[in-house]
C-alpha cells in the first residue's frame, strides 16, 4: 500500500529504504551534517533540507509515517551521557514539534540501545509520555541486526508509536550468517604482517555472535579492577581482533583506526573494507 513519510536526522537513509521497499514515498528528509547529506543525495538522488531545528513544523508536508534516527550521542555510553542537556539531545524536542503540528499516523523512532537505561529510565520515560501526550500509542524494544539475518551485532532501541492502537513488535528469529558469508573474495586489502596475539580455541558468545579471537599487541588497558583481567576487556576495543566464523560488532564512527580486524580461515588477519 502507497503510503508518505518524512525523513528526519536522515543519516545517508537506511530507514528510508527500508520505506521504499514498503511502498512509501518521501517527501521530505532533513540531515544537519553536510558529508552525509552528499552520501544520502548520492543513495536516493535526494537533496535532504539542513537542520531541523530550524523548519517550520507547519510548513513541513504533510505524511503517513514520520521515521527519525535521532542524535546518539548523548545518550551512548560512548559519549558524556548528559541526555536532553547536550545540544544534540533537544533535537527530540524538535522532532516532537514536527510530530505534534503534523500528526502522522505512525511514527518511528531509532537510537543506542542505552537510551532504554539512560539517567535509569527517565529519558526513554520522558520519550514515551512526550509521544502519549500527543495522543499515540507507544511501544520500545532493543532489537538485533542479527535477529533479521545480518551479520552483524548491532543493537538498537526502536520506538514505534500509533494514532490507531498499540503496535507490537513481532517475533524476529532469523539465522544470521557469519562475517565470512560476506567478505569480499578480493581487493587491496589491508593485512597485519605480525604483532599480535591469537586466542586458543576462541567460543562464540551466544547472545552477540561475536568470536572474540585475538588482539593486536599495544595500546593494553590499565584501568581494569582485576589483576588476571580478561583480555577481550584489557584491550582497547580498536586492538581486538574477531573471527570471521562469527559476527562483525557494531563499528563505532569515532574509533581512531576505523573498521575491524578480522581473522580469516587461513589464519591471516586484516580490517574490514569499507564495503
Amino acid at each position: 500500500m502507497a503510503f508518505k513519510f518524512i525523513d528526519l536526522c536522515a543519516g545517508i537513509g537506511g530507514m528510508r529504504l527500508a520505506a521504499e521497499r514498503n511502498g512509501g514515498k518521501c517527501v521530505l528528509s532533513s540531515e544537519i551534517d553536510a558529508e552525509t547529506a552528499a552520501a544520502y543525495r548520492l543513495n536516493h538522488g535526494d537533496e535532504p533540507v539542513g537542520d531541523l531545528m530550524s523548519l517550520n513544523p507547519d510548513a513541513v508536508p504533510d505524511s503517513d509515517m514520520l521515521l527519525a534516527g535521532f542524535p546518539c550521542q548523548p545518550f551512548s555510553k560512548a559519549g558524556k551521557l548528559r541526555g536532553f542537556a547536550d545540544p544534540r539531545g533537544t533535537v527530540f524536542g524538535g522532532i516532537m514539534n514536527v510530530v505534534r503540528a503534523k500528526k502522522p499516523a505512525l511514527v518511528i523512532l531509532e537510537n543506542v540501545k542505552n537510551l532504554s537505561r539512560h539517567d535509569g529510565g527517565a529519558t526513554l520515560e520522558t520519550v514515551m509520555g512526550s509521544l502519549a501526550d500527543a495522543g499515540y500509542a507507544a511501544a520500545w524494544k532493543v532489537l538485533d541486526a542479527r535477529s533479521f539475518g545480518l551479520a552483524q551485532s548491532r543493537e538498537r532501541t526502536i520506538i514505534v508509536a500509533s494514532l490507531n492502537g498499540a503496535f507490537r513488535f513481532a517475533k524476529t528469529d532469523a539465522t544470521a550468517p557469519p562475517m565470512s558469508a560476506i567478505l569480499e573474495d578480493g581487493g587491496d586489502f589491508e593485512f597485519l604482517g605480525g604483532g599480535f596475539t591469537l586466542i586458543p580455541k576462541p567460543a562464540a558468545q551466544p547472545k552477540s555472535g561475536l568470536i572474540f579471537a585475538g588482539y593486536v599487541n599495544k595500546n593494553m588497558r590499565t584501568d581494569v579492577d582485576s589483576p588476571n583481567p580478561d583480555i577481550s576487556r584489557s584491550h582497547k576495543q580498536h586492538n581486538r581482533v574477531y573471527s570471521a566464523a562469527g559476527s562483525c560488532p557494531t563499528i563505532a564512527a569515532h574509533e581512531p583506526t576505523g573498521r575491524r580486524w578480522i581473522l580469516l580461515e587461513d589464519g591471516r588477519v586484516r580490517k574490514l573494507t569499507l564495503r
